[in-house]
């Protein structure tokens, strides 16, 4: 009886040891199979926890990413920015390198619109990347019960997040077999790498000029999340707290997407800006949205690079104390 349990445990671990190994493979060698839009997030959650402070941080999505260059902008400015994020995660972005930093003077904080109203990449890349700590995560979920957030309270949503946490191969093992497990590491690597010189900045678009028309134009309303309001005022309570001076922009859009945007839409935006403002009257908010001509988009929603020049300049010319000349 005894050497038959004894076969039965044995066995049961020898079940057991090649998911345990796939799971440990998932969670230590992500550049070998992740996507490329993985290099950018896990550059800027590495910058959270250790290396310099900064006196100016450039916070928000891809059009923030895109679109300022810290090298344009000054030595002490570093672009936090994250393809596909919105004030859920660039929250627990500022909270967590205040952890670990002194907190910088100022922030500049740019959404494209449409990521006040979809949260199309939490459970993508979020969720998919770990960017969210276990308590972060549980707590977004708690928030998101707070304010009935369809987009999150997923029927497998609690299922999902403990399935992301552990490295379980229902989730990631497609991944691992499209790419042969480390296929993608040298082209990961290498887009680490230049966001790091660039300080975080990161082109998304690269053609010579775009007519497609971007996200924002497809919609006659601009339907405020509930969970980006909540987190939003998380985020502009937080730089209060931690006496941030903070001003919130708005990257310009093509003029062929700008020309089609439903006037409600516009109306919308422009009201929830000025709402804001009413309720945090230190910090500086543009409440238009501005266009540039489509020569300066490398696809629909980026600036391409000499977009990013020009609006960089701009940004620079008009926030003075944010990028004191050299």
């Amino acid at each position: 009886m005894k050497k038959t349990l004894i076969r039965f445990f044995l066995k049961c671990i020898l079940a057991v040891v090649p998911l345990v190994v796939l799971c440990l493979f998932t969670a230590l060698f992500p550049f070998g199979y992740m996507d490329d839009e993985f290099p950018s997030w896990k550059y800027q959650k590495d910058m959270t926890l250790s290396g310099p402070s900064y006196d100016t941080l450039i916070l928000g999505d891809s059009t923030a990413k895109a679109g300022l260059i810290p090298a344009e902008l000054g030595d002490n400015v570093m672009n936090l920015s994250m393809g596909g994020a919105t004030p859920i995660e660039i929250y627990y972005t500022l909270q967590r390198y205040l952890e670990h930093h002194d907190a910088p003077e100022h922030a500049l904080i740019m959404f494209t619109p449409y990521h006040y109203s979809f949260l199309d990449n939490f459970w993508q890349r979020t969720m998919y990347f770990n960017y969210l700590d276990t308590d972060e995560a549980v707590e977004v979920l708690s928030n998101a019960r707070r304010v009935s957030e369809d987009a999150i309270l997923t029927d497998s949503c609690l299922l999902d997040t403990v399935s992301y946490r552990l490295r379980l191969p229902n989730k990631y093992l497609p991944a691992m077999y499209n790419s042969g497990f480390v296929g993608r590491r040298s082209s990961n690597e290498q887009i680490y790498s230049e966001i790091a010189v660039n300080r975080g900045q990161y082109y998304f678009g690269t053609a010579d000029g775009c007519s497609d028309h971007n996200y924002e134009s497809n919609y006659t309303a601009l339907n405020l999340s509930p969970m980006v309001d909540l987190y939003m005022h998380k985020l502009l309570d937080l730089c209060t707290e931690n006496n941030i001076h903070v001003v919130l922009e708005q990257a310009p859009m093509n003029t062929t997407s700008y020309d089609l945007l439903d006037a409600v839409y516009s109306e919308e935006y422009t009201a929830y800006m000025k709402r804001l403002s009413q309720e945090y009257p230190e910090i500086t908010i543009d409440t238009v949205i501005a266009h540039y001509e489509d020569a300066y988009f490398g696809d629909a929603s980026h600036l391409n690079e000499k977009g990013a020049v020009k609006f960089t300049a701009e940004i620079r010319t008009e926030y003075p104390d944010l990028f004191p000349m050299q």
